[in-house]
């Protein structure tokens, strides 16, 4: 039995779940095998629920979302939901063993980091196997894709601007009939797809099966001509959604013709950064990044990373601890951002900010106008789609 075997035989998801405020609905029952979970945004809405079998003896529970069929082992939901859960190194094997550390009351360093990243690698699928799903463009059912994108506050326009590269997927393996918005993971100067970002129902997020998130991303390209050169701004964000919220927002001042843009999916690695700015070496990387500590440490991580400095970067209770090419600092939680490390370790100029407003936690918050005391202030989108549904008579 290998490390994480044997971790998932100690962790239940309900405790997990709980950790993470998704609470037990008793009008589902909590009696039998089966327990339904809820999770509730800061206003009161009922943005996911999690319906979980229960192993034998408490062991090997799974799970799945109601809105997407899409689950797994406690190992997928702490996975799914490891930087909610506070660890952000940008090494998925040691975010998971150490989020898992914590569950269990383990020191993270009782057992050799070889031993865990081989045991992690073991657990994983090995490659996206493309057959396993029923792949289709949004555009050959744009009804579908709107039924997730309006939640989101995404316009019809932007909808159309990336159409050509979102799918509409399906796992055959999944039991659940409707399919996510698959945002496709390429390679830098490679067409072909290795893996996808999914979105779905609710608050449904999640990778296919054996994406490859090291080397791979969403790149949308809207240029006319492929000439890496002409490539001055590659833009970063968490999500697809940022991405598309940040085009929506900023469309009007953001030149297509000089710019790519990227989504990390949530999974900053090294070579994802590196293999783009090497793939537009005149290019530099606008960190568009949330507001919030994970993203204020992905921005200190990308102007390293375009900066060519070796980076480790380790969370704890008061402060950020950074080892930057064998120079040790730390940074209070209440002073985490690329500034106040770039007073510590000097950054080259190939690094700038688009970051959200003051007050919104992300770019799409902001279209949404969900600001991060949890009021909502309605966006132009939907002030204009309410007045159309006032028109038509129809609701969505």
């Amino acid at each position: 039995m290998n490390v994480f075997d044997d971790l998932k035989q100690k962790v239940t998801i309900q405790e997990v779940a709980s950790r993470l405020d998704y609470k037990i609905n008793p009008r589902a029952g909590t009696h039998g095998s089966y327990l339904e979970m809820q999770l509730f945004a800061g206003a009161g809405d009922k943005v996911d629920t999690i319906v979980i079998r229960k192993g034998r003896n408490g062991k090997n529970d799974s799970y799945f979302h109601r809105s997407t069929g899409a689950g797994g082992s406690v190992i997928d939901f702490v996975k799914e939901n490891v930087h909610a859960l506070g660890f952000n190194t940008g090494k998925e094997w040691k975010d998971v063993f150490s989020a898992f550390a914590r569950f269990t009351n383990l020191p993270p360093d009782s057992i050799p980091q070889d031993e865990v990243i081989k045991a992690w690698q073991a657990s994983q699928p090995q490659h996206f196997d493309a057959s396993r799903f029923e792949i289709t463009p949004i555009t050959d059912n744009i009804d579908a894709a709107r039924m997730i994108f309006t939640p989101r506050a995404i316009s019809d326009e932007t909808i159309q601007t990336f159409a050509p590269w979102i799918d509409l997927i399906r796992d055959t393996q999944s039991s659940f009939a409707h399919p996510s918005l698959g945002f496709p993971y390429r390679e830098p100067g490679r067409d072909e797809v290795v893996g996808y970002e999914l979105r779905g129902y609710g608050a449904f997020k999640g990778k296919a099966a054996g994406t490859n998130s090291t080397t791979a991303a969403w790149i949308v390209d809207m240029r006319d001509k492929e000439k890496p050169l002409d490539v001055r701004k590659v833009y970063f964000a968490e999500s697809a959604y940022d991405i598309m919220s940040l085009w929506q927002r900023n469309h009007v001042t953001l030149n297509k013709e000089t710019s790519v843009f990227v989504s990390l999916g949530g999974q900053l690695s090294p070579r994802q950064v590196s293999g783009l700015m090497n793939q537009y070496p005149r290019a530099n990387a606008v960190d568009c990044f949330d507001n919030d500590l994970s993203g204020r440490i992905y921005g200190i991580r990308t102007a390293a990373i375009a900066s060519g400095i070796h980076l480790d970067v380790v969370k704890c209770d008061d402060c950020v601890r950074f080892n930057a090419n064998g120079k040790y600092f730390s940074l209070p939680l209440d002073n985490v951002s690329t500034q106040a490390f770039a007073r510590e370790v000097p950054l080259i100029t190939r690094y700038e900010q688009c970051l959200p407003p003051k007050g919104y936690k992300d770019w799409n918050d902001v279209v949404r106008g969900i600001t991060t005391d949890n009021s909502v202030t309605p966006s132009k989108y939907q002030r204009d789609e309410k007045l159309r549904q006032r028109r038509t008579g129809m609701k969505l």
